[in-house]
């Protein structure tokens, strides 16, 4: 409202450089194009080949993929090291062989060897900074590969665990049902968020990462499902905490 709009002039017949029309208004209506920000049409090109779109078939694709370029990358940098940083080169030796091996000879010899030497480092840095990164994207394949057969039997480990409770459980209502269900799910998050983290930071297997919560919950699972099949009851804590005061009250 109330203002001025500027163009530019870009006809070939004014000779005036950054030549401008203003214009002013009391209203104005703009109106942008805004086809480019539509993500239903680009979703699909963008995320088509991401590594969590796609299924165990494809992964295994994909991982073996990248164990080749990896595989070639890792034989290319044995090769470079080995053809142009290796200990002795052709200039080097001749200044060895040299009779008149001065000081000025032996000062340009040691000049060379530094020079390699931190060519060598910066080179294998850099070498290995890319290898890590192949390595860490091979991992996220392998844990896309693992967390769709994890979750899958997480379902199946919490039925085995929800089953058994639900009969050992006497008191009804909505609480401790609840407060139990909520415990085990925070020790399946937990326990998983921190495998993945270990697995993606290269700190130890894949697998060991992605079913460290299921190794976790087995030992809880069986041993519900022993107490229900023998018929026993979860100890009762509040009838715990009345025989030990009844115990240290008679002591006393």
């Amino acid at each position: 409202y109330n203002g001025n709009s500027y163009i530019n002039i870009t006809e070939k017949n004014k000779k005036q450089k950054d030549a401008h029309r203003r214009s002013s208004f009391e209203e104005n209506i703009v109106r942008f194009d805004l086809a480019s920000f539509n993500k239903r049409n680009n979703s699909e090109k963008l995320y088509k080949g991401h590594y969590a779109m796609l299924n165990n078939h494809q992964l295994n694709m994909a991982i073996d993929s990248l164990n080749i370029k990896l595989q070639e990358k890792n034989n290319k940098i044995k090769e470079n090291i080995n053809k142009y940083y290796s200990i002795y080169s052709e200039k080097e030796d001749n200044l060895l062989n040299t009779q008149n091996n001065t000081e000025i000879n032996k000062k340009e010899i040691y000049n060379l060897a530094i020079h390699k030497l931190k060519t060598l480092i910066s080179v294998t840095k850099n070498n290995k900074n890319e290898v890590e990164y192949r390595n860490i994207i091979i991992t996220k394949h392998k844990v896309e590969w693992h967390r769709k057969i994890c979750l899958a039997v997480a379902c199946i480990l919490f039925f085995f665990i929800g089953s058994p409770l639900g009969s050992l459980i006497k008191k009804g209502g909505f609480g401790l049902p609840t407060l139990i269900s909520v415990f085990f799910f925070l020790i399946y998050h937990v326990v998983s968020m921190i495998g993945e983290k270990a697995a993606k930071d290269l700190s130890i297997e894949v697998y060991q990462g992605m079913w460290l919560t299921h190794i976790v919950l087995l030992p809880i699972t069986l041993l519900l499902m022993y107490i229900a099949i023998n018929e026993r009851s979860i100890p009762n804590i509040s009838q715990l905490k009345l025989t030990i005061f009844a115990n240290t009250k008679n002591k006393s």
